[in-house]
């Protein structure tokens, strides 16, 4: 999917090897489109900006509206789902389920609507056959999941731990992620560390569900205890790895699985820790890690806090399940544009360092896709 503003609005296309699938006009730029393939090999692709949402499915427009305080796609097609407001503070969660043919609608009651600001995050579970609605910041209370199908919401609660700090500046919280109603990831603070390192303990979990007569059963699958200071967790979007990551000790990736450790950078994260905790000289303390999935592969950023202008070091790896290890498949190093912002810098860097840099007289797509005075060339590979 590519797009390239003109004047107030934008025009965007949908591009395979063969060339544009489709393409159209849109009233407004959109802010990062999403696009969901479906096994008919159509593509539906939404567009939104401040409210306004347009979904497009195969060139044809089936849904659109101008004050949208949630939406999303299904990476397969399958469904979307957008948060219209009702009278008063209410709103409502649609979901369109393009499989069936059918809309489902479920109140959401009173929200929170100042700044737009719903109060919970809303995304869709591992299998897309729910929308999950969960607190803001994946923390501690009620979650409700919806089914792309209709039926009633199940709700699944986890209580709030206020953690006591216990080093200056740092007050760490427990967090939840949710892989569906039947599947969550926890991670609980457990303490400072018994011999003083420089990490923090945590205990992190896996717990399963079955939900038997609407009462629900939970059992803990698998559980690990870990060393980080700032800790963050986050799902691949298959569900198959659990990716730890702190930005002064490095990531850890997780087989969600059986907890089992497949990759850890820098390798030698552990030894760092004590070498921390003593103050070493030859230690960086200004280095700076984060991982996350871009698709299946692994994208591990490596920067110098105080070195902008070098830029950020990018690995991308391959993980194998089977031989619970990982593949280095490249690198490269991403450098702030002379006209992106230093916020579309650092939303380019985490959530997907190999997207190109945003450009004001062209756009490109895997660095095949080029839009020069507003026509379309698609290079075939290198040298092409």
């Amino acid at each position: 999917l590519v797009y390239l503003p003109l004047g107030e609005g934008a025009w965007f296309a949908v591009v395979n090897s063969f060339g544009v699938v489709f393409d159209a006009t849109l009233p407004f730029v959109p802010e990062r489109p999403v696009v969901g393939k479906r096994p008919d090999g159509t593509i539906l692709a939404g567009f939104s900006l401040e409210g306004e949402v347009q979904v497009v499915h195969d060139g044809s427009v089936i849904y659109e509206y101008d004050d949208v305080l949630g939406f999303d796609i299904a990476d397969d097609g399958s469904s979307f789902f957008v948060v219209e407001p009702l009278a008063g503070d209410a709103s409502r969660l649609v979901v369109r389920n393009l499989d069936l043919r059918e809309e489902h609608h479920f109140d959401l009651g009173a929200t929170a609507q100042s700044d737009r600001d719903l109060g919970f995050d809303l995304s869709y579970a591992i299998d897309f056959a729910e929308v999950i609605v969960q607190p803001s910041h994946r923390e501690a209370g009620t979650s409700r999941f919806y089914p792309v199908v209709g039926g009633d919401p199940r709700e699944v609660s986890v209580e709030r731990r206020d953690a006591v700090p216990t080093t200056p500046g740092i007050r760490p919280s427990d967090m939840s992620i949710f892989a569906s109603s039947m599947t969550s990831y926890h991670t609980h603070f457990v303490g400072p560390s018994l011999r003083g390192e420089f990490a923090l303990r945590w205990k992190i979990s896996k717990i399963k569900r079955e939900f038997l007569a609407g009462a629900e059963r939970r059992g803990e699958s698998w559980a690990r205890d870990v060393r980080f200071m700032f800790l963050t967790m986050h799902l691949s979007p298959d569900g198959a790895w659990l990716v730890l990551s702190d930005v002064f000790t490095g990531v850890v990736v997780l087989d969600a699985a059986d907890g089992e450790t497949v990759f850890a950078y820098p390798g030698e994260r552990d030894r760092r820790l004590e070498l921390w905790r003593y103050g070493r000289p030859f230690v960086n303390r200004e280095e700076r890690f984060s991982g996350r999935f871009v698709g299946d592969l692994l994208f591990v950023s490596r920067w110098l806090e105080d070195k902008p202008d070098e830029g950020v070091h990018v690995e991308v790896y391959e993980l194998n399940g089977f031989a619970k290890d990982a593949r280095k498949i490249r690198d490269f190093k991403v450098k702030q544009g002379a006209d992106e912002s230093e916020q579309t810098f650092a939303i380019r860097t985490t959530l997907d360092p190999d997207a190109a840099s945003s450009c004001t007289n062209h756009a490109f797509l895997d660095r095949r896709l080029e839009i020069r005075d507003r026509r379309l060339t698609y290079r075939a590979g290198p040298g092409v």
